[in-house]
């Protein structure tokens, strides 16, 4: 699995192109302390996504970032999974300072992706490639599925 940051500065809208062919799944983060920062996954990121991915159906997680302190926090937990069910997303709530949730997101994304690839997969290609087919132990049947929302993705 690899991954990109596609950064939101106009400047790398270029660069981002590319990095979305042949993506499986893409990360929405936004800082719950930064309205704006959520309302450009509605206004902005959503949209470039699907343009650019020409509408294939991707695996998405909407992440919130810097949830330890809930206080300060101008996005609640239930806005965030509301636009998550939206988009047809997983919701994960993270913090890096104390360490919650960041490995979750990464983890379960990739499970999901690994689960929804299964579904489509062609154990014949891989035979014909002459390459082993048995990757039963990778793949964990029933977790992870896109569109399953949780408040923490680990």
């Amino acid at each position: 699995m690899s991954s990109r940051d596609a950064s939101g500065l106009d400047r790398f809208a270029e660069l981002r192109t590319n990095f979305y062919l042949g993506a499986s799944g893409v990360i929405f983060a936004f800082d719950v302390n930064d309205r704006s920062s959520f309302e450009s996954i509605n206004n902005k990121w959503v949209g470039e996504v699907l343009r650019k991915t020409e509408g294939n159906d991707l695996v998405k997680c909407l992440v919130a970032c810097k949830c330890d302190d809930a206080d300060a926090a101008s996005i609640s937990n239930e806005e965030a999974q509301n636009c998550a069910i939206i988009h047809g997303a997983r919701f994960c709530s993270t913090s890096a300072r104390q360490d919650f949730g960041v490995d979750g997101v990464f983890k379960g994304l990739a499970s999901a992706i690994l689960a929804k690839e299964q579904e489509n997969w062609d154990p014949g290609e891989f035979r014909r490639a002459g390459e082993s087919n048995d990757f039963s132990p990778l793949i964990r049947k029933g977790r992870g599925k896109a569109g399953q929302h949780v408040r923490s993705c680990g």
